[in-house]
This record gives structure tokens, C-alpha cells and sequence, in this order.
């Protein structure tokens, strides 16, 4: 008998590679992952543990996925399983992309095709980089069809279907914390889990 313990955070960040994901995790915590400018610089799941006012939280990178994740194409399988046990997720956009809104569509799609129990747990949606004027400049005309594809991919029933959205700076800091404050707000709300194998 083989045993397969997962690692178990309260926070899973996912997000295609290059989206900032390391980046968020080193100006959320202490951790100190590796940073780069090409893709699948992370290779392993990077956990860091977050302070925020009077409380603390695991906050867990989950290395980059793509498209074709779900059957293991980018190391995916190995990828998502570590995905599996965080208790919410922060899916992280990156404002550069030439289609956020299908990137967004394309991690759910992973997500779903891989366990499609994973789409019912609770997420927070930030478009990461609007320290570049660009990704600034592009938020009015993104705001709108990107809480349109949220809500056409939140699952019919779940608890949570609010899911909120913010436009944020991994490298500046700037909405982070708003974003941290309401992350917090649904860790409070949800049970506590134990680890398991």
C-alpha cells in the first residue's frame, strides 16, 4: 500500500505560470521562493505563512498550470493534487495576458475536468500587475466581463457565490491587504479541517 499525503494550506494561489504568484507569496510572508522571468519557475508547491492584523493563515503557491493540467500535460496531475487540499483558493490573473477572461476560463476548466468538487470551494479573484499603466489602464474594460465569467463559472447552489474580485499589485503591495481582509473573512466562516492522507 502506497500512502499519498497532500499538503494542506488554507490559501491555494493558482494561476497560469508568470502571473506572480511568487511574488504575492514573498510580499504576503516570509517565505522566499524563486522568482523568474520565464514559466514553471516554481516546480514544487511553496508554502508561507501569512500575517495579516491579529491572525495567520498558510497561504500555499501551487506551481503554474495550463492548459491540458487535468491529464498531467506541465506536471498538471501532480500539480492539482496539492491544489485538492487548500481550503480556498486565490486565483490570480495576470494583467499582462493577452486574455485574462480566457485564462480565468481555462484554470476553472482544469479545476473542474481534474475533481469538480474543487469549483465548489470558496474563491477570491485578483487581476495581478496594475502597477504597469497597461494593466491600469485596462481595468474598466476588464472589470465587467471578468465578474461576468465569474458568476458563469461559480457552480449553481454553492454556499459562496459571491466571489469577490480585486485588482491588485503583487510587486507594490497596493490592494493586497483589502484582498488579505477579505480572504481572512472566509477562513472565518469556514470549519476547520484536519490533514489526511
Amino acid at each position: 500500500m502506497v500512502l499519498d499525503l497532500k499538503m494542506l494550506a488554507d490559501v491555494g494561489v493558482i494561476a497560469q505560470p508568470n502571473a506572480g504568484k511568487s511574488t504575492l507569496l514573498t510580499y504576503c510572508s516570509e517565505a522566499s521562493p524563486r522568482i523568474a522571468d520565464y514559466p514553471f519557475t516554481t516546480v514544487e508547491p511553496v508554502l508561507g505563512v501569512v500575517r495579516a492584523e491579529w491572525k495567520r493563515f498558510v497561504m500555499m503557491e501551487v506551481p503554474g498550470l495550463i492548459a491540458g493540467a487535468h491529464s498531467g500535460v506541465g506536471l498538471g496531475h501532480q500539480f492539482l493534487r496539492h491544489a485538492e487540499r487548500a481550503r480556498i483558493y486565490l486565483h490570480l490573473i495576470d494583467g499582462l495576458s493577452d486574455d485574462p477572461i480566457g485564462d480565468f476560463r481555462m484554470i476553472n476548466e482544469e479545476l473542474k475536468l481534474f475533481n469538480p468538487g474543487l469549483l465548489e470551494k470558496p474563491r477570491v479573484v485578483a487581476v495581478n500587475k496594475i502597477d504597469l499603466p497597461e494593466v491600469r489602464q485596462g481595468i474598466t474594460s476588464l472589470e465587467e466581463p471578468l465578474r461576468q465569467a465569474i458568476i458563469e463559472t461559480q457552480p449553481i447552489g454553492v454556499a459562496y457565490q459571491n466571489t469577490p474580485l480585486f485588482f491588485v499589485s503583487a510587486a507594490t503591495g497596493e490592494g493586497v491587504t483589502e484582498m488579505l481582509a477579505e480572504v481572512m473573512s472566509i477562513l472565518d466562516r469556514l470549519p476547520n479541517e484536519e490533514p489526511s492522507l
